[in-house]
C-alpha cells in the first residue's frame, strides 16, 4: 500500500474525532443503538469522503464498494503492522470495526458488490 496525503489525513481525523466522540458517548451515558446512531452518522459524513480519497488513491479503477473498501482496510492495517507501525495498525482496526458497526447499522450496503453512495468533500 501506498502512503499518501490523503491517507495520512485520514489517519490523523480518524484519531482526533474518534477521541472526542469516547469522550462524548461516556459523557452523555450513551447505552445503545439507538442512542449512537447519530454519532456514527455524524462519523460516516466525516470519514466517508476520507475513506473514499484515500481508497481511490490506492486503487483508482476498483469500484467502491462494501468488499473492495473491507479489503482495503485490511490491507492497511497488515501493512502497517509488517512496518512495525502498532499505531497506525490500531487506528485501522479500529476504523475495521467502526466498518462493521456502519454494516450492522445498515448506513453502507451489505450487498458487499454494491456501490457505497457518499458526499464527497
Amino acid at each position: 500500500m501506498r502512503d499518501n496525503l490523503d491517507k495520512r489525513r485520514l489517519l490523523k481525523v480518524w484519531a482526533k474525532r474518534k477521541k472526542e466522540i469516547d469522550r462524548q458517548l461516556i459523557k452523555e451515558n450513551i447505552t445503545n443503538d439507538e442512542q449512537f446512531k447519530p454519532y456514527i452518522n455524524q462519523l460516516f459524513m466525516e470519514i466517508g469522503p476520507l475513506w473514499f480519497q484515500a481508497f481511490r488513491f490506492d486503487h483508482p479503477s476498483q469500484e467502491y464498494n462494501h468488499w473492495n473498501l473491507k479489503c482495503w482496510i485490511e490491507e492497511n492495517e497488515n501493512d502497517c503492522r509488517k512496518k512495525g507501525d502498532s499505531k497506525k495498525a490500531l487506528i485501522w482496526v479500529q476504523m475495521y470495526n467502526y466498518f462493521i458497526t456502519l454494516l450492522e447499522m445498515e448506513l453502507i450496503p451489505r450487498d458487499p458488490y454494491e456501490p457505497i453512495n457518499i458526499a464527497h468533500s
